[in-house]
């Protein structure tokens, strides 16, 4: 790399700096899980919701990725990601081949990033066999509990996702700066989801009342504060019911429900099916 110029009879030089992207920049991940699959017609479920991202990558076959706007048939050598909380159903008549990862992408350590950046679910990488190489260096980090090894799935992953994000449509910068006002809020909704949070105190947070809040959130976030906040423990009761063997009882309360019934009726009213059988289907499937 040429130094831009150089300053006179001082021996040290300028160099050219890049500058932060307002939003790349601010991108932290986290990769849960990944694997490769050989899946038959038992890979089916009807629409539902997950709480983490997911990304496939198909090394042969088909299968069938549906949201309720469009329907997607898998291709050799195409990759599909799956924002977290997306209602979608998938189901494979024959047989197919995939790598998949469960993953987490937040802006600001608060913000999920596909919230606030519009993605092509299905995108094919042009180097497809190097795509694949990285898959499989991703999949052998699983074994690998260093705390560095997370750095490593993070920059593999990071890789993978590239063929999306080159062709996203990030929000403007206005609209950057106002959900960013949001921030402190996001992070408070998820270190309380077992208790009662009222979206007074949220309001109260930001300086604002009640009424200008739930206007301004619902602006930026496009649901309002009290439907955030059931999706958030939501999400965070799917991750319990995948990764612990709690009661859905117990669940129920960790995630700020105290009444079992009211629990199961909310979890099936936004992840599509009871707590139940998100728990069957996942020990069954585990993707």
């Amino acid at each position: 790399m040429e130094p831009i110029n150089s300053i006179e009879n001082s021996g040290r030089y300028q160099w050219k700096n890049i500058s932060e992207d307002p939003l790349f920049s601010r991108i932290s991940a986290h990769v849960f899980c990944a694997y490769r699959s050989e899946l038959g017609k038992e890979w089916v479920r009807g629409f539902a919701r997950n709480p983490y991202d997911r990304l496939y990558f198909v090394e042969s076959g088909t299968a069938v990725i549906a949201t309720p706007e469009q329907v997607f048939h898998l291709q050799k050598g195409c990759c599909y990601l799956i924002a977290s909380n997306l209602l979608h159903r998938h189901a494979c008549t024959s047989k197919v081949v995939i790598h998949w990862c469960h993953f987490q992408t937040l802006l600001d350590g608060a913000s999920d990033l596909f919230q606030e950046i519009v993605i092509p679910m299905e995108a094919c990488p042009a180097g497809r066999s190097a795509y694949l190489e990285t898959f499989h260096s991703l999949e052998k980090t699983m074994d690998c509990h260093e705390p560095w090894c997370h750095l490593q799935r993070t920059s593999l992953l990071l890789q993978l996702i590239q063929p999306h994000l080159k062709t996203a449509k990030p929000p403007t910068s206005k609209a950057m700066e106002g959900r960013r006002r949001f921030f402190p809020v996001l992070k408070h909704i998820d270190e309380h989801l077992d208790e009662t949070i009222l979206v007074e105190d949220l309001a109260r947070l930001m300086g604002l009342n009640k009424e200008y809040f739930s206007r301004f959130f619902h602006r930026h976030f496009h649901i309002p504060p009290k439907k955030y906040i059931l999706q958030k423990r939501i999400q965070h009761a799917q991750k319990l019911l995948c990764h612990t063997g709690l009661q859905a009882q117990e669940i129920a309360l960790r995630c700020g429900f105290n009444d079992p019934y009211h629990f199961s009726k909310s979890f099936k009213n936004v992840a599509g099916i009871p707590p139940s059988e998100y728990r069957r289907l996942y020990l069954q499937q585990g993707m």
